[in-house]
């Protein structure tokens, strides 16, 4: 054989055995054996459904809108709220003493029968201002169309109304748990406000470091991921950092019939440009491998052959994510979304200074200064100056393993059959980052069946809660407890 026909021969055996071995993990690639599931949990009696729906359509009525300002918020709004809990779950009321912490923060302690680490159930039970384009009565709690209607029912009243529900059926049925269980709520989370750090404090002071926290996050949906078909069930184990920017150009201003070459506008139009053209560096943090690794192997052999094989097609995807845009891209990197704008006060004024305002979205393992020398050398340009106004830190990451993971990953397929439990990074913030000080394990779950039109509906117009799927949290919050 001469030597050309033996090199190119050499290089065919060596392509086709990297082939092979590209196709090979790609068999391997699959899904672990599931078993057949469901394990019973008590139904719920026809007259327990009505009185758990009639319950929370009195808690949406209240109007407890959180606003910035406290003389903006109608605080008798919260105060019934507060009563109207101790009339409305009896059992919770009388084994459950109540503690209060910071202005709206209240602490529910189921006690335990043991010494294991205890657990904490949040949820917030303020709610944004409602806006416009609403078919009927915002606070309405309305049953309708197989829903509860009103501001709150999804985000986050329904869930706090779950947990509620079911400690009464898990308490009437003689259950005591053997961890204790506390039910942390909280009246300031769509504002920021101080009463979940109240709360963590609370817990401080009596020196509780829970061994998991369970908060409001993602959700069951389908088609979040290419190529699965299959719902996942979305549980954040870490957030963004979010931080507001300024983001400012000067030059000499003047008249606007005899512009220079270059303006702040012109000047500051550019680096905005650069912004939405250029994404920051990409990269795969343990969320992002972790969601590819639990969900992957569901996907169709196209795109399983790509997720088999991270390795050699990883960086493509992050390159190919930075064209995109969206979820997708904002998986990989820090993101940066110009959302003001100012210039001249009149038209015919050039101004000598133009400003941007930006929401930057934060990696975990990056700090907002570093995000922010890279986004200035995106934009190439010493007269653009950016000042960072805000600052909130990502979260650390919360394992996806261990005893706590492994029961809710359990409750999770013990409810929705088909869904497949995996990890993600949230791009939202939650109150539960406030839990860092005091844990490391903390989950972000909303226990809903969810389309991509009713997560628009949580600060949107219209806001209703499925029935059915209302069930379904209260018999998600029962194994939970049970089980953990």
């Amino acid at each position: 054989m001469t030597t050309p026909m033996l090199i190119l021969t050499i290089v065919l055996c060596v392509i086709a055995a990297f082939i092979a071995v590209l196709l090979i993990r790609t068999a391997l690639f699959k899904p672990e054996a599931e078993e057949a599931r469901r394990r019973k949990v008590r139904r719920m009696a026809e007259a327990d459904k009505n009185v758990a729906i009639d319950r929370l359509s009195k808690l949406v009525r209240c109007k407890t809108v959180s606003h910035k300002r406290d003389d903006d918020t109608d605080w008798k709004q919260f105060e019934r709220f507060i009563y109207l809990l101790d009339k409305l779950y009896p059992l919770v009321t009388q084994f459950c003493p109540r503690s209060f912490a910071g202005k709206t923060g209240m602490v529910y302690t189921w006690a335990g029968s043991t010494n294991k680490k205890p657990i904490v159930l949040m949820a917030h039970y303020d709610v944004v201002p409602p806006g416009d384009g609403w078919s009927g009565d915002p606070f309405s709690g309305e049953i309708k169309d197989g829903s509860i209607w009103g501001r709150g029912t999804l985000d986050t009243k329904g869930t706090l109304a779950a947990i509620l529900e079911a400690a009464e059926l898990l308490i009437r049925s003689g259950f005591s748990p053997e961890r204790t269980v506390y039910f942390a709520f909280s009246g300031e989370e769509e504002t920021g406000g101080p009463s979940c750090p109240d709360i963590v404090e609370w817990f401080e002071k009596k020196h509780v470091r829970p061994a998991a926290v369970f908060d409001e996050g993602g959700a069951v949906i389908s088609g979040v991921f290419p190529g699965v078909e299959r719902e996942a069930a979305m549980i954040g184990v870490a957030e963004k950092g979010q931080a507001d920017l300024e983001i400012v150009s000067n030059r000499r201003g003047g008249h606007a019939s005899s512009p220079a070459a270059q303006t702040s506008v012109t000047e500051l139009a550019a680096a905005i440009e650069k912004i939405s053209k250029h994404p920051l560096k990409g990269e795969f943090i343990e969320p992002v491998r972790g969601l590819f690794e639990r969900l992957g192997p569901y996907a169709s052999f196209k795109y399983r052959f790509i997720y088999a094989n991270l390795w050699l097609f990883g960086p493509w995807l992050v390159r190919t994510s930075a064209k995109t845009g969206g979820q997708f891209s904002a998986m990989f990197r820090t993101t940066t979304a110009v959302t003001m704008l100012k210039g001249s006060d009149a038209a015919n004024v050039l101004p000598s200074t133009a400003k941007a305002w930006a929401d930057m979205r934060i990696l975990p393992g990056q700090t907002v200064e570093e995000a922010c020398d890279e986004l200035a050398r995106r934009i190439g340009d010493e007269n653009i100056t950016i000042e960072i106004l805000t600052d909130r830190p990502p979260t650390s990451v919360a394992p996806a393993e261990g005893h706590e993971w492994d029961t809710l990953v359990s409750v999770i397929r013990d409810t929705w059959i088909e869904a497949i439990p995996c990890p993600y990074m949230m791009t939202a913030r939650t109150d539960s980052r406030n839990y860092e000080k005091i844990c490391d394990r903390i989950y972000r779950f909303s226990p809903y069946s969810l389309t991509h039109e009713d997560m628009a509906l949580m600060h949107g117009p219209d806001e209703h809660l499925a029935i059915d799927s209302y069930y379904t949290a209260i018999a998600f919050y029962f194994r939970l407890m049970r089980e953990i």
